[in-house]
């Protein structure tokens, strides 16, 4: 309500849109000694229909069994 009317007084433009979209994906499986799997993971934040923001990152679970 407030912004509308800050909107119809010309004070304020309007109101961005913003999307956000996350993913994981499955196990991969890893060859690295000490490694059991990875997940790969993704965050999009869009505004107004375009990219605003993209972030990546890797999880490495790794074997916790000592020998």
């Amino acid at each position: 309500v407030v912004h509308s009317a800050l909107q119809h007084l010309g004070l304020v433009g309007e109101r961005p849109r913003f999307g956000v979209k996350a993913e994981r994906s499955a196990a991969l499986e890893s060859h690295e000694p000490g490694i059991l799997f990875h997940y790969d993971y993704s965050v999009t934040v869009r505004e107004n229909g375009k990219t605003a923001a993209e972030f990546t990152w890797r999880e490495s679970v790794h074997n916790s069994a000592t020998s």
